[in-house]
């Protein structure tokens, strides 16, 4: 870590599974992006575009993801994703892959950070001042 990294801790204060298209999308709307698990396919890792669908029948495995929102081609929803695979995959480090796709729908997350348990850590792991002290503030 170089000497002008920050890092963070967050407490989650409450969390959800999210059971429904619509309550993805409600949880989305309200609270910004969600977690989700899902079945990777050995096709996946050539995905480099557009609405992603399954083609292969070989499991390369399982993967979580961030949900960060939604569209719809040809009536069906898509869900975009952020991948943590870096900007060099993909759609610059995003997909999008149908609502019905790999059980992507299927173990959906939610979660409420508390944001006056935040603890902002400087590169010598020293504590520096959160959202709600006195002295931050925003640049």
């Amino acid at each position: 870590m170089n000497n002008t990294s920050m890092s963070n801790r967050m407490k989650v204060s409450s969390y959800k599974r999210l059971n429904t298209v619509e309550d993805i999308q409600r949880d989305l709307m309200a609270n910004g992006p969600v977690h989700a698990a899902y079945t990777v396919y050995k096709d996946f890792f050539s995905y480099n575009g557009g609405v992603y669908t399954q083609t292969s029948n070989t499991v390369a495995g399982g993967h979580a993801v961030e949900i960060v929102g939604w569209g719809t081609q040809n009536n069906k929803v898509y869900w975009t994703i952020k991948n943590s695979w870096g900007a060099g995959w993909g759609m610059k480090g995003f997909f999008n892959i149908y609502a019905d796709q790999c059980g992507i729908s299927n173990s959906v997350w939610s979660g409420v950070v508390d944001a006056e348990d935040w603890v902002f850590m400087d590169p010598n792991n020293k504590p520096s001042p959160g959202p709600n002290d006195a002295d931050s503030h925003c640049t």
